[in-house]
This record gives structure tokens, sequence and C-alpha cells, in this order.
């Protein structure tokens, strides 16, 4: 699966529509290297992003903690 495909699996959850953080045609119209303003989705990013890149852990973890605090 590529980022953008792991992503859009995220978005169509139900707990995440459920949450309503985005709305749904702004899920389906996101791509993996556009800022979308949410923090949760960013956040998922950096995670997707870790993982394909195979990152330790605790590099992503920074990278997390990097962003909120910002």
């Amino acid at each position: 699966m590529t980022k953008d495909e792991i992503l859009k699996s995220y978005l169509n959850d139900p707990l995440f529509q459920e949450m309503d953080y985005m709305s749904k045609e702004k899920c389906e119209k996101i791509q993996f290297g556009e800022s979308s303003g949410v923090k949760l989705v960013e956040i998922i990013k950096l995670a997707i992003s870790g993982n394909i890149d195979r990152e330790s852990e605790q590099i992503t973890l920074r990278k997390i903690l990097s962003y909120l605090n910002k």
C-alpha cells in the first residue's frame, strides 16, 4: 500500500468520521503531501511515514512530540 492509500483508510474509518475532524469531502480529496490543518491527521501522517520509511519508534515519537510542541 502507498502512503496515500494508508492515510485514506484511516480517514475513511467510521470512528474518525464519527468524531467529525474533517468533512467527508475533504477526507476524500486530501493527498499525503499536502497539509490538512488538522493536528490528528498530521500526526497520522508522521506515523505512516515513520512506518513506511522504517524509522525507529523513538525517532517517530520525537517527530510527533516536536510537531505537537509547535
